[in-house]
């Protein structure tokens, strides 16, 4: 131990009497280097390009299909061949009635095929002779009643897509369009949806007046409306969806059109409510498959009073015996004319069982529901001595009014509003003259039996 250490403490003194000697010694001087320039990038085949960051891998898209939803039909199927040819009959989706069947498309092809082929060669003014030649065959004095409605229907469109191009040819696609309104049914996707596809079209051309591209958008306002009730009807939520947020460019040009404005906010509100009813019922599907009350509960109300297809919910309240459901669906189901009373117990249980749902809708209709109860009970002469329950049934009935109770109301996108029918004229007699009175003249005396102050002379 002691030699490392003599031999550490000699090494220290070597190196400190050593170091001022180098410290001291000439030397040149090295002259200090320039900045290193850093070259240019020049690319060679011998540099190794950059790599590139590595790309994330795709993930599978987040899959929301809604099991209580059948499968989605897209909205683009409703659109119909508008081109100067068309080649190949309207294709619909499955379970939707077609627009015409093979044979129409048949009989159309050999009546008219050869001269549909050559459309494209003509002017402007030739295409509209033949779109009118297609228009009389279908509605002329000349049509025969052995034609079939969709031979009929095809014969129409096919003017008004060959016609609405040019101004030469306008009005004939606008007599073929007024002449499709009349025999369309406005129940059917495919006939509706031909009508959309035209009016859209046709309001956005600029061989169009300004008043008449305003016409159209009302014509297809009307018709993106009437195809997302029938979508709604048909539980295609997304498609009706996507419908009905086409609508906005037509609303813009709608400002003076407050009747199709309000139609068009109260269709946009029943797809919402309608998508935010799915998402809830969609939430609901694997606790009532578990049997719970509530989710039960949830879809019995729905089907019973939202869908009103009583018998395809009748077997919910049997899975859950002796539950509110079972209690609630055994007064509803034993109300009739002859005990009246039962109807205040249904319109009560009615009223209890709304407070579970918090979809707005369901609650709406089953409030409804309650307060038809409520009136049911009101309006039999056997309850009139039934004091105590009667006051009960109509502070209940105000009640269910204020939380909301609605019923079902159909939107009729194609109705005249209210007031538009003209009445015919009732002739008034003519009021025979009063004798001038003076100047001067005192003011009227008041009849005793008048509440409102009114003279005892009408005013003129």
């Amino acid at each position: 131990m002691n030699a490392r250490t003599n031999l550490l403490a000699i090494l220290t003194l070597s190196l400190a009497a050593a170091l001022p000697a180098w410290a001291q010694s000439t030397r040149t001087p090295t002259p200090p280097r320039p900045a290193a320039t850093k070259p240019a990038a020049v690319k060679t085949t011998t540099q190794t390009p950059a790599k590139a960051p590595a790309k994330p891998a795709p993930t599978a898209p987040v899959s929301k299909t809604n099991p209580l939803l059948p499968p989605a039909i897209p909205v683009d199927s409703f659109n119909i061949d508008i081109n100067l040819v068309q080649k190949l009959p309207a294709i619909a989706p499955a379970g939707v009635d077609p627009l015409y069947t093979p044979a129409d498309w048949k009989a159309f092809q050999s009546q008219f095929g050869a001269e549909a082929e050559k459309i494209t060669q003509l002017k402007s003014t030739g295409q509209a002779a033949f779109a009118q030649k297609l228009l009389t065959t279908a509605i002329g004095p000349e049509s025969t009643g052995a034609m079939t409605d969709g031979l009929r229907r095809l014969l129409i469109l096919r003017a008004a897509s060959i016609a609405w191009r040019s101004k030469d040819g306008f009005p004939v696609a606008d007599k073929a369009i007024a002449a499709y309104q009349t025999i369309m049914d406005k129940k059917s996707p495919m006939q509706v949806g031909a009508l959309w596809t035209l009016a859209n079209t046709m309001s956005r051309t600029s061989v169009l007046t300004k008043e008449d591209r305003i016409r159209y958008d009302g014509i297809a306002a009307r018709a993106n409306m009437q195809l997302s009730l029938i979508l709604l009807d048909a539980d295609q939520i997304t498609a009706a969806d996507a419908m009905i947020k086409q609508i906005g460019y037509h609303e813009g040009w709608l400002k003076k059109d407050t009747h199709t404005r309000s139609l068009i906010a109260q269709v946009r509100a029943e797809v919402k409510q309608q998508t935010a009813l799915m998402d809830y019922l969609s939430t609901q599907y694997q606790p009532a498959m578990k049997n719970d009350v509530k989710a039960l509960t949830a879809f019995y109300l729905y089907g019973r009073y939202v869908k009103t297809n009583t018998s395809a919910v009748a077997d919910l309240p049997h899975r859950a015996p002796n539950s509110a459901l079972a209690q609630l669906a055994a007064s509803i189901d034993a109300v009739d004319a002859q005990h009246p009373a039962r109807a205040f117990v249904a319109g009560e249980n009615l009223r209890i069982v709304s407070g579970w749902i918090p979809d707005p809708l369901i609650r709406q209709r089953t409030l409804y529901a309650a307060l038809k109860m409520y009136d049911i009970f009101l309006a039999a002469p056997e309850t009139e001595r039934d004091r105590v329950n009667r006051t009960l049934a109509r502070i209940a009935r105000e009640g269910v009014v204020s939380d909301g109770a609605r019923k079902a109301h159909s939107i009729d996108p194609f109705a005249p509003p209210a007031g538009a029918a003209t009445m015919p004229a009732v002739a008034q007699p003519t009021p025979a003259p009063r004798p001038a009175r003076p100047v001067a003249s005192p003011p009227q005396p008041v009849r005793p039996d008048s509440l409102d102050g009114t003279p005892e002379h009408p005013r003129g």
